[in-house]
């Protein structure tokens, strides 16, 4: 049921009018900019500001190390990757709020892969390096566990660009295909933080990724295809 929902979701996103990359811009400069202060209560809460500082703003910076491993169809073809994430993170009550910058490299699983070109023949596909910068925003529902530990899920969503591209060559013929997408994103989110003390936290994540290119079928042949991956790693976030 989960997979339907988040296909029809994805589905909805790339039929919706107004521009993704609009909405992004507009939450990314709420976030970092936005006029808002936490009330009271939030100031008296350590974890308004993971150390109970003088400031009550909420804001933090995130940084993320991953190992992103492809699912489905592209685990057929490529290993997992470590990916790295940077963002900033906004607090608003027992919601937390992020903007985040992204980067990994998917390597082909062999240098040559061989097929059978159905006449006795054996053709070859030479795959490149398939690099992600991922732009995404996202949101989490805190539960507090204790003093010093939190359990939250949530959901990201945003955009991947991406570079794919490969050779293929048998005896009846030869193809490239060399793309640069613009990928719709959505992953939904759990993990679990522990204050350090002061301003510094550290916790775990894992996502369950959800991509799929834009455009148009009649020029990319990928339009439509959902792709899957998952992804575990630590996070480090410091509160102003």
């Amino acid at each position: 049921m989960l997979n339907f929902n988040l296909m029809h979701y994805i589905s909805r996103l790339s039929a919706c009018k107004f521009s993704l990359k609009a909405l992004l811009a507009v939450f990314f400069v709420f976030l970092v900019f936005s006029g808002f202060r936490a009330d009271a209560q939030l100031h008296k809460d350590p974890w308004a500001n993971y150390g109970g500082g003088s400031s009550d703003s909420g804001y933090g910076i995130s940084l993320s190390a991953e190992y992103d491993a492809p699912a489905a169809d592209l685990a057929t073809t490529f290993k997992p990757a470590p990916a790295l994430n940077l963002g900033v993170v906004r607090s608003f009550g027992d919601f937390t709020f992020n903007a985040t910058l992204g980067y990994h490299v998917y390597s082909p699983k062999q240098a040559v892969f061989y097929y059978d070109d159905g006449a006795g023949g054996q053709g070859t596909i030479v795959y490149q390096n398939y690099p992600v910068y991922a732009f995404y925003v996202g949101a989490v529902y805190n539960l507090q566990l204790s003093d010093a530990v939190k359990l939250y899920a949530g959901l990201n969503w945003g955009l991947y660009y991406t570079h794919y591209a490969y050779d293929a060559e048998d005896q009846f013929s030869s193809n490239s295909i060399d793309l640069n997408e613009e990928e719709l994103y959505v992953a939904p989110k759990i993990g679990l933080t522990y204050l350090l003390g002061g301003q510094i936290s550290l916790g775990i994540e894992a996502k369950y990724n959800f991509f799929t290119p834009e455009g148009n079928s009649d020029t990319s042949p990928d339009v439509g295809t959902v792709y899957k991956s998952y992804a575990a790693g630590v996070v480090l976030t410091y509160r102003f």
